[in-house]
């Protein structure tokens, strides 16, 4: 079974994904199946991890790898 940290770190790759394809809250919450607060949560946590503070910066990173 995965860590709780490995499956915290899986989730917030896919919600930095989306966010950065251009998918809001909403429809990151739905195509995870996650709660709406829960995305929040995890994009505020990514955009710490990655010295950022909008989805546009984020995407921008994330092409940068």
């Amino acid at each position: 079974a995965r860590s709780r940290m490995q499956h915290t770190a899986a989730i917030e790759s896919e919600v930095a994904a989306l966010a950065a394809d251009g998918l809001s809250n909403d429809e990151i919450a739905v195509k995870l199946s996650i709660g709406g607060e829960t995305v929040k949560t995890h994009l505020k946590s990514v955009f710490r991890k990655f010295g950022v503070d909008n989805r546009t910066l984020l995407a921008a990173r994330l092409r940068k790898r």
